[in-house]
């Protein structure tokens, strides 16, 4: 996994390497974003997800991060980010 701000990110189940681009969304402080996207992957890879699904996962809940002021008030629920990818869908 390589994240590249506001560049997106790539991840690689190691044979094939998908970029994963950012969402757009208005910036207000990117503390955190980083720690969200690595913990939201962490939480999809442990449910059985394919890297390239928790790396959309991870997309989603740091979008939301960068949104808000602040580190640890900043990160949202799993229920903020789950609504999030099923409005994609």
């Amino acid at each position: 996994v390589i994240t590249m701000g506001g560049k997106g990110a790539y991840v690689s189940n190691g044979t094939n390497i998908t970029h994963v681009p950012p969402r757009k969304v208005k910036v207000v402080d990117t503390t955190a974003a980083g720690d969200t996207f690595i913990g939201a992957l962490v939480l999809k890879l442990a449910e059985g997800l394919p890297i390239e699904k928790a790396g959309e996962f991870a997309a989603a809940a740091s979008s939301v991060t960068i949104t808000r002021e602040g580190a640890a008030d900043s990160i949202p629920t799993l229920a903020e980010v789950e609504k999030i990818i099923n409005e994609k869908s």
